[in-house]
């Protein structure tokens, strides 16, 4: 899954996020910006795919037309100074899932 279809799917109609929708686009939401200030390629990445495992769970859960509303709510929620925290928790736990697979 793309970028590109992550925003397509931030299109389709809104409904309130659920608490466990929001947690997951509080971390997709800090995904995206440690994404957009990376360089490396390989690094970057590595952050994208973890976006995508976040989303793919509000997806999985909830369908398409949760991830735009769990967004933007996440987005008004997040603190910048507790940020590089938040992306730090999220890619450690969503590591753990993909070291599963």
């Amino acid at each position: 899954m793309s970028v590109t279809l992550v925003l397509a799917l931030m299109l389709a109609p809104q409904k309130a996020p659920s608490a466990a929708d929001l947690a997951d686009a509080k971390c997709a939401a800090a995904m995206i910006t440690v994404s957009e200030q990376l360089k490396d390629a390989s690094q970057k990445a590595g952050v994208d795919a973890m976006l995508m495992y976040y989303i793919g769970k509000i997806v999985g859960r909830s369908g398409s037309a949760a991830v735009k509303p769990g967004l933007e709510a996440a987005a008004a929620l997040i603190d910048a100074a507790a940020l590089p925290k938040l992306a730090e928790t999220c890619a450690t736990e969503g590591g753990k899932v993909m070291e599963g697979m």
